[in-house]
């Protein structure tokens, strides 16, 4: 007798680990595939059998971003019925690839937590895009027409991207045309279908530029006939030790003041870079944008500590231009941690 009490109790235990509401889904995913967005929502339905032997009754649904709307009937679903739950996407405002997800509570004995995802690609209409992607060009679409890299310390380097749309009915395979050798450019998908977005990721590394202060290049791509030039720029910097010997410059004159000269002729002047401090002094670059004033120096001089650099500073009157002033800049890097960037101005007042 007790061991039929105790097998009774075993089948009665076993029976209601099985028995209750059970839900089975039919799909656990939707695919829209590519559509336009002047739909607006988007809906798909997911069916869930109850297998069970008790009414199943669905609790929750939740989706996991505010443009998904999941909609259900909490009324009991009998054994053997149906529950369906509506999901609409709002495509308003968001071109491009999506993925998302609801998470589905119901009262199952088992399984009773479930995900559906719903995914597609939402053909942006021409308002949107103008405002996503303001930068046009043809099949291509981008949020910025410039990388930037930032201040990088040699030898480290830096990383940006831009985010780009195929506004084209054809998949499209972005390449570069163009870069400069110190950065390197990855296109993330390399193929991009109709309507979807692609990631232009740029890496600058330092130990391949020869430049110093701001960096500005640019980056071609093409894709089919189309073509587009973005703007990569970066300001490149010494890395320093902290409490390492250091040089310190000091430049003679700190501005160099022509007083009243014509528009024509050459002038030339000296400019004096000293070092003050106990290491050697690098002058890693000198530069000025201005087409009247050439500077000679050359790339990473050496000024040792307590010693002088004499630089010739030559000026072309004539390329000055119609201005009545002259004021140019002349731009020093050095390894000074204190002041790795010098700036000597170049004055005067052009007469007739």
């Amino acid at each position: 007798m007790p061991r039929l009490i105790i097998l009774a109790v075993t089948l009665l235990s076993a029976f209601s680990l099985i028995a209750g509401p059970k839900a089975t889904w039919l799909s656990d995913s939707h695919d829209f595939g590519a559509f336009d967005e002047d739909l607006s929502t988007v809906t798909c339905q997911f069916r869930a059998v109850n297998t069970g032997d008790e009414p199943l009754v669905i609790l929750s649904a939740r989706a996991n971003c505010g443009c998904t709307t999941p909609r259900f009937s909490k009324e009991p679903v009998a054994p053997g019925d149906t529950a369906v739950i509506t999901v609409g996407y709002n495509a308003v405002g968001r071109p491009g690839k999506f993925s998302k997800k609801v998470m589905v509570t119901t009262n199952a004995s088992s399984g009773a937590k479930t995900t559906l995802y719903i995914s597609g690609t939402v053909i942006g209409t021409s308002n949107t895009l103008r405002g996503r992607y303001p930068v046009d060009h043809g099949s291509m679409k981008l949020r910025s027409d410039m990388i930037a890299f930032g201040t990088v310390e040699k030898p480290a380097v830096a990383t940006d991207y831009i985010e780009a749309y195929n506004a084209s009915r054809d998949t499209i395979r972005p390449r570069v045309v163009r870069r400069p050798q110190f950065v390197d450019i990855n296109i993330m998908p390399p193929a991009v279908p109709p309507g979807e977005t692609f990631v232009i990721a740029g890496l600058f590394a330092t130990p391949k530029c020869d430049r110093w202060d701001v960096v500005a290049d640019t980056l071609s791509l093409a894709a089919g006939t189309d073509t587009v030039d973005i703007a990569l720029t970066a300001i490149v910097r010494e890395h320093f030790t902290p409490g390492a010997k250091a040089p310190q410059i000091r430049l003679d004159p700190a501005t160099l003041d022509l007083g009243r000269v014509g528009h024509a002729g050459r002038l030339q002047r000296r400019l004096t870079v000293s070092n003050a401090g106990n290491a050697p002094l690098i002058i890693r670059q000198v530069s000025c944008v201005d087409p009247a004033v050439t500077v000679s120096v050359r790339r990473d001089a050496v000024v040792k500590p307590g010693k002088t650099l004499k630089i010739p500073v030559d000026i072309d009157l004539a390329r000055a231009g119609n201005s009545a002033m002259l004021n140019a800049m002349i731009v020093i890097i050095a390894n000074d941690p204190v002041v790795p960037r010098s700036v000597v101005r170049v004055v005067g007042e052009l007469t007739e």
